[in-house]
Formats: C-alpha cells, structure tokens, sequence
C-alpha cells in the first residue's frame, strides 16, 4: 500500500481551498441499537444512524475570506476532504456540514492559530478525483 505524505491534503470549502492548513481529521461513526431481551447471554445489536465530523488547523489568515472566512459557527458547508492529494485517481471525501465551532489562539512565540469544527448534515459521500 502506498504512503501519502500528510502535506499533500487539502480541505476546500465548496471548490474554494482552506488556506494555511496545518491538519484535519474526519471521523465516520454508526449508533447501534439494543435488540437483547433479559434471555439473551450475549448483546444483540443492529446497526443505527451513521454520522460524520471533521476538525481543520490552520494558521490564521484573515485575507482567506472563502475559505477560513467561510467556516463561521452556524455556517452551512459544503466539505470537500481530500485526505491524499487531489491528483487523478485520488479518493476524497465530500458532504454537506454545519460549522459547530471556531477557535483561535495567539501566543507570545508562536502564530496566530485558527481551528474548526464541523458535524455532517447528511451523509458524506467517498468520491475520485478525476
């Protein structure tokens, strides 16, 4: 299997890129749904609800209106993550979001620093780049 270097991903909010991005992560999870009775030894479950979310680092850049400017607390999305590049063939990740949280910090030896949080609003699709 083939390594991809972290540096090579991307988050673009619509078809307009996150600037000055330092991480992101995306997580997909189902609900399960209890179906023991009080005979049942062993838990029986069913599969429920999926839901996804994602976080976005990035050193602050305020010039960054359509990407960074874009991720404002109660805005509505459209994610697009590409976790290995957007190079022909690439898989990435796109879904409708709500921004859930913005956060930045400022210290004395560092960069202004911005982070987001975004929770899906529907499912989140697996595509390539074509």
């Amino acid at each position: 299997m083939a390594k991809t270097k972290a540096a090579e991903g991307s988050v673009k909010i619509g078809a307009n890129l996150v600037l000055e991005l330092k991480g992101m992560s995306m997580s997909k999870s189902a609900n399960t749904i209890d179906m023991s009775n009080l005979a049942d030894e062993w838990k029986a479950i069913a599969a429920g609800q999926k839901s996804w979310s994602a976080n976005i680092e990035a050193f602050g850049d305020a010039d960054d209106t359509t990407g960074q400017g874009a991720l404002a607390e109660g805005a509505e999305v459209v994610l697009n993550y590409y976790p290995y590049g957007e190079t022909s063939g690439d898989k990435y990740f796109s879904g409708n979001a709500v921004v859930t949280s913005v956060e930045s910090s400022n210290a004395i030896d560092g960069m202004v620093e911005a982070s987001f949080a975004v929770e899906g609003n529907g499912a989140v699709t697996e595509n390539t780049v074509v």
